[in-house]
């Protein structure tokens, strides 16, 4: 449950191995970060990460961070003494300092953005926050999708757009089930790999009723992403 005191708005999140904590002093940008951190909140047995998120307005963007560290289309990202320091192209800017016990960010965004409802970049600046947490905590995140049946478990690894969804839904439809569409965690123990779960939403764009009608209309649902048309549907469903 969300509350606001002295127009903070706070909530929990149990982002599988992390434990976080968002605090907003505004509420787009707080709808922008839960939006997108509800797509992860599977709760998994303690103990979990801690990771704290502040989130606030400023009134210019931040310094563009050099990319020593990270660059990719939308972000580049410079490794500090005490943790990560990350700007969007937009000015949108994430700060990260590390502890034993966990990660504690500050996220700045610029007044104009939140004007023009243009948060879009904030998705990446949530990847790192959850990429780097996951990692710390000893998994390695992956962009695939994942399904078992009986004792055999198969991951589908493609780049985007590469078919890994419709290939999912295929084996559902032939009685595998869904262990992740889209993110899935790895990490080995005692020389066996373990893969987890993250996301509870399977990710169809509206063409997948041409080859499973079955789906139903998917155009009213909510999208995945601003990136993408793909529509969240429940595992569950």
């Amino acid at each position: 449950m969300s509350v606001i005191r002295d127009q903070v708005i706070a909530k929990d999140f149990c982002c599988g191995p992390l434990q976080l904590t968002l605090r907003a002093q505004d509420a787009d940008l707080y709808d922008k970060i839960a939006e997108t951190l509800e797509l992860y909140d599977l709760t998994w047995p303690a103990p979990r990460r801690e990771v704290k998120i502040l989130a606030r307005r400023s009134h210019a963007p931040e310094p563009a961070a050099k990319g020593d560290f990270l660059r990719c289309a939308r972000m580049l990202v410079d490794r500090a003494s005490d943790g990560l320091s990350a700007t969007t192209t937009t000015g949108a800017c994430a700060r990260a300092h590390f502890n034993g016990a966990g990660e504690n960010w500050h996220i700045t965004v610029p007044q104009s953005l939140v004007d023009q409802d243009k948060l879009e970049e904030i998705e990446d600046l949530l990847s790192l926050i959850l990429t780097t947490g996951w990692r710390r905590e000893g998994w390695t995140p992956i962009h695939a999708a994942a399904v078992v049946k009986d004792a055999a478990c198969v991951v589908i690894c493609a780049p985007t757009g590469g078919g890994k969804t419709t290939l999912t839904a295929a084996l559902v439809r032939r009685g595998w089930q869904v262990l992740g569409d889209d993110k899935i965690l790895l990490r080995m123990s005692d020389g066996q790999p373990i893969i987890a779960a993250l996301l509870h939403t399977f990710n169809l764009h509206p063409q997948t009723r041409n080859w499973f009608p079955e789906v139903g209309d998917l155009e009213q649902l909510p999208r995945y992403s601003v990136h993408t048309e793909k529509r969240k549907v429940r595992v569950s469903s």
